[in-house]
């Protein structure tokens, strides 16, 4: 997995990119929400558009992610899953968990709403 960030406004964005697998990476998201949070983040979206392959393991990270934020009293937007990990989250039910967005732009959108 490839992470980046960025801050968009009061927004921290993280991009996940290649293949999601859980594992080592976890402990690399977990740090960096955590860091944020540390900071006085209250607003995250989690970019999937260039996630190629999702496993079980890497939904758990983001289940992680989300109760991570959850407990911070912040907000989470996914955005920007490509059908195939948009499947997952339909499968799974955690699209009833989650708030997804199609794209970056509209998750911003909603967490300024």
């Amino acid at each position: 997995m490839i992470l980046s960030s960025r801050q968009e406004q009061d927004v921290v964005v993280y991009s996940l990119a290649d293949d999601v697998l859980g594992g080592a990476d976890s402990l690399v998201l977990n740090e960096a929400i955590h860091e944020a949070i540390g900071e006085g983040a209250k607003k995250f979206v989690i970019e999937l558009g260039d996630v190629k392959f999702m496993s079980s393991t890497g939904l758990g990270m983001l289940i992680g992610a989300h109760t991570t934020i959850k407990k911070a009293d912040a907000t989470l937007v996914i955005a920007g899953a490509t059908e195939k990990i948009s499947e997952l989250f339909y499968i799974t039910k955690l699209d009833t968990i989650f708030t997804l967005a199609a794209h970056t732009a509209a998750a911003l959108d909603q967490l300024e709403a």
